[in-house]
């Protein structure tokens, strides 16, 4: 069971631990008297309350890494593209224009590229190797 909850990737996590605060919380509210109700639901608020804020506190900070990375990953393949402009015939600007264009990519798709974004990095490249008319071979 804990390799299993090893395995789940971070939100996964926080929403699993959020479900278990939550059912301790209605279980010790089920088990108070009345004289403890009050007691119950300022528990309950708290093991409602407390991991609901930490969600979201999370989900905004993970928004704002994920924006700066891809925003870097976009400015790297437009470098990358604008090195292969300006030396349309040096393989190893066009391979690494390739592979900013793949990390760029994978980005969207949890690291996994599709067909779609092969043919859409090979346009790309595709297009500046044929805009220069001293294409030349090295």
């Amino acid at each position: 069971m804990i390799k299993k909850f090893k395995s789940l990737n971070s939100l996964e996590k926080t929403i699993t631990i959020l479900i278990i605060l939550l059912l301790l919380g209605i279980f010790a509210w089920k088990l108070s008297s009345f004289k403890e109700l009050l007691f119950s639901l300022a528990v309950l608020l708290i093991f409602l309350l407390v991991p609901i804020i930490l969600l979201i506190l999370w989900l905004v900070s993970n928004s704002n890494e994920r924006t700066k990375k891809q925003d870097k990953l976009a400015r790297d393949y437009e470098d990358a593209k604008d090195e292969l402009r300006n030396n349309p015939g040096n393989v190893k600007f066009r391979e690494n224009a390739l592979y900013a264009g793949r990390k760029y990519y994978a980005n969207f798709r949890d690291g996994v590229l599709s067909i779609y974004d092969e043919q859409a990095i090979s346009n790309d490249l595709n297009a500046i190797m044929g805009s220069n008319p001293n294409d030349t071979k090295e």
